[in-house]
């Protein structure tokens, strides 16, 4: 698998974002096969969760984004390399934290358990360990949380309150 070279470029200024996002962080990489770049968005939220979305750089002044299919064939690998940054990025510095992610929807297509909720599901089933995060899947919104195990000694109410706020989340705000 793929895993393409990533960096932090910033912080993003929060301008009329809902009250649970804390702090907004920019990561990019270009794909070596299209020499295309991404931008990897991650909002980190109350309750130390942190969501993660991402698009294509020429598609940033869209207002659908999250919406469009590149068609590049390359989707492995740029969901691989969104997995890298949340294992090195948010769970090395973080290990408390709780991941999670909405699949947009195409343009007419519903929002329950749409093509890039089912694709990014069977996917991270694949990719992160079951030992260490419990998953948990609302297929209504096509909304995805990984929570530490450990967290969920601690609070075993984390999946419904990250759920909660994941359905509340904006379509704009879609991975």
């Amino acid at each position: 698998m793929v895993c393409y070279d990533y960096r932090y470029v910033s912080n993003l200024p929060l301008n009329n974002e809902p009250e649970e996002i804390l702090a907004r962080m920019l990561y990019s990489f270009r794909s070596s096969q299209t020499n295309q770049t991404y931008w990897v968005i991650v909002d980190k939220c109350e309750n130390d969760i942190f969501v993660v979305k991402f698009h294509l750089k020429a598609h940033r002044h869209s207002e659908n984004k999250y919406c469009i299919l590149t068609n590049l064939h390359e989707a492995r690998s740029v969901v691989y390399t969104c997995l890298m940054i949340i294992k090195d990025e948010i769970g090395a510095k973080h290990p408390s934290a709780s991941i999670g992610f909405v699949g947009a929807s195409l343009e007419g297509e519903s929002e329950r358990n749409n093509k890039r909720f089912r694709f990014y599901s069977k996917f991270v089933q694949t990719h992160i360990d079951l030992y260490t995060y419990e998953h948990f899947a609302n297929e209504e919104k096509s909304a995805y949380i990984l929570i530490p195990r450990k967290a969920l000694d601690i609070n075993p109410t984390l999946p419904d309150i990250y759920l909660e706020m994941l359905e509340n989340y904006e379509e704009h705000d879609s991975l």
